[in-house]
């Protein structure tokens, strides 16, 4: 019993990790995006 329970506290700890990592990588694209869309405005003008 107590196995299975740690293979799903396992679980649970690894898709929230999965989610945290997902929700940062979508952090850093906005960041590039924005810090290209501000360089252009810079070349732009």
């Amino acid at each position: 019993m107590s196995i299975s329970t740690s293979e799903t506290q396992l679980k649970a700890e690894l898709r929230v990790y999965k989610n945290i990592t997902r929700f940062l990588i979508i952090v850093l694209e906005l960041i590039t995006l924005c810090s290209v869309f501000t360089n252009s405005d810079v070349y732009l003008s």
